[in-house]
């Protein structure tokens, strides 16, 4: 029980000194998530033509899913490679708390960060194409996986690479994603081959749950779908620790 307790005010230690020192992000990055997904879900209309109930519904998702890889794997990896090369994080490693407290703590802080961008996109969705997803736990629980795993495999990049080099490996997934996976574009535009690499990468098996739970759409292989995810978000967050625990 004092252990408990103990925890619980580390955390929240760590979460206040966070959220003071990343305080200016939110209303910025907001702004920038706002003008993201009016980009995408308005400009998605002029590249692909008129869209059908399916492929709206696959650009709504489609939309919440690229803002979220824009602030875990595109932002949120940079500013941590910043923090290392200031020795900031070097700092916080020496604080009496454990590693998996200041993983934590800085992922709500993304997460807050990550919410009301995907809130905009919801309303955006709703104006353009009348679409409105179905609210339920499920959803929000496999939201809240899907950040996570994200911030993890984003935290990931920036603990295992020099910053020079996570700017690049954060850019490449970004604009891989948005070109080559298909959650703006129905899977059959793209080779065979191709969809099952897919399925095996967290991307795409997000997405069809997120679509499953938002807008009831069917998913026979819901438990592999599940089991990916789970797996990339065990693997991520494993490498976060151990990244975070590594010596000089």
């Amino acid at each position: 029980m004092n252990s408990l307790i103990l925890r619980s005010r580390q955390f929240a230690g760590t979460f206040m000194w966070s959220f003071l020192r990343h305080r200016y992000l939110l209303p910025i990055l907001t702004v920038v998530q706002a003008f993201f997904a009016l980009a995408i879900v308005y400009g998605a209309t002029l590249l692909m033509g008129e869209l059908d109930w399916t492929g709206t519904e696959i650009v709504c998702v489609g939309t919440i899913e690229l803002s979220i890889i824009a602030i875990a794997i595109a932002i949120a990896p940079q500013i941590l490679a910043q923090s290392r090369t200031e020795r900031f994080l070097d700092y916080q490693k020496n604080l009496p708390v454990s590693r998996s407290v200041l993983l934590f703590s800085d992922f709500l802080i993304w997460i807050l960060v990550t919410l009301p961008g995907t809130l905009v996109v919801v309303i955006a969705c709703w104006l353009h194409f009348g679409l409105f997803p179905v609210a339920s736990w499920q959803l929000i629980a496999i939201l809240l996986i899907t950040i996570i795993t994200y911030l993890a495999l984003g935290y990931t990049i920036a603990l295992w690479l020099p910053e020079a080099g996570t700017q690049v490996a954060s850019q490449i997934v970004m604009i891989t994603t948005l070109l080559f996976a298909p959650i703006l574009y129905p899977a059959s535009r793209l080779p065979g081959w191709l969809n099952i690499i897919h399925d095996y990468l967290p991307f795409v098996p997000a997405h069809k749950l997120l679509r499953h739970f938002a807008f009831a759409q069917p998913l026979p292989d819901f438990n592999r779908m599940l089991a990916t995810l789970l797996f990339w978000l065990c693997v991520a967050f494993t490498l976060c620790l151990v990244g975070l625990s590594r010596r000089k």
